[in-house]
């Protein structure tokens, strides 16, 4: 330095930039934070369908879901929706979603076996309300071949449903991206939540597939008489021809939530 009055106008200039980094630092930690989502039945599930196994020494959730494997949800016993019953072995997140918060849900999956059959779900964005009244889920992701028809030889491709106003829903089929192309590697996906506008009802979902955004600010409804919550596994019509038995491997769900 030439002179001391540079030298401390650089000390300065050190100090107000640690100061500022440290500010950046403390309003992310106030106003981002990153969790781990606690899980339950929220219905019976058929027994054995959920275990919890080890691989290289880390925890994975898996589902199993055969034939004639009826959910224990109220509705899973009636014809609806196509079918004469539904089979489901499904955890639900105990807590829920803020509407007024940005989420971005990060986990990875491995399809083992199965799901060639008919609308598929692996996972779901789903409305929850004390009351337990029907409110639908905004967000599905599954496996279908667009027929919905469970003995189609067509091949099975990853959907999205989401819900575009209050109980219709509109999904998109991404022929490009088939199951046998996704099956016994691992899968990682992250679903961008943003805020939800209380007055309109809807929120936008993005959607990305081992970094890649496969659906992109997606415009969905999220009814007021619900709040969001996460539920994943394997949920899917019956079909009493016969249902192919279907196996999936989850890490941990992670959430981090953004004011």
């Amino acid at each position: 330095f030439k002179n001391i009055n540079e030298l401390k106008i650089m000390i300065l200039f050190i100090k107000e930039s640690v100061q500022f980094v440290f500010l950046v630092l403390i309003f992310s930690l106030f106003t981002s934070y990153s969790f781990a989502v606690s899980f339950e039945k929220n219905c019976k599930v058929p027994k054995g369908s959920i275990k919890i196994i080890k691989i290289d020494g880390e925890k994975y959730t898996q589902f199993i879901l055969k034939d004639k494997d009826k959910g224990g949800c109220s509705t899973d016993k009636k014809s609806r929706s196509g079918a004469p019953y539904w089979e489901r072995t499904e955890l639900a997140q105990k807590n829920t979603l803020s509407k007024n918060k940005r989420h971005e849900i990060s986990f990875k999956v491995k399809i083992v076996e199965g799901f060639k059959g008919e609308r598929e779900t692996f996972f779901q964005i789903h409305n929850y309300n004390k009351s337990a009244k029907s409110v639908y889920p905004s967000v599905m992701l599954k496996f279908d071949d667009g027929f919905y028809a469970s003995t189609s030889t067509n091949p099975s491709n990853l959907q999205l449903d989401f819900m575009y106003a209050d109980q219709k829903h509109f999904h998109f089929n991404k022929k490009n991206i088939p199951l046998a192309n996704l099956k016994n590697k691992w899968q990682y996906f992250k679903v961008i939540l943003s805020k939800i506008d209380k007055n309109t009802e809807t929120g936008y979902v993005t959607i990305y597939l081992n970094n890649d955004i496969i659906f992109n600010e997606i415009k969905t409804y999220f009814p007021k008489k619900g709040t969001p919550r996460i539920k994943y596994g394997i949920y899917r019509p019956g079909n009493l021809k016969g249902n192919n038995t279907s196996k999936i491997l989850y890490s941990k769900i992670n959430v981090n939530s953004k004011k």
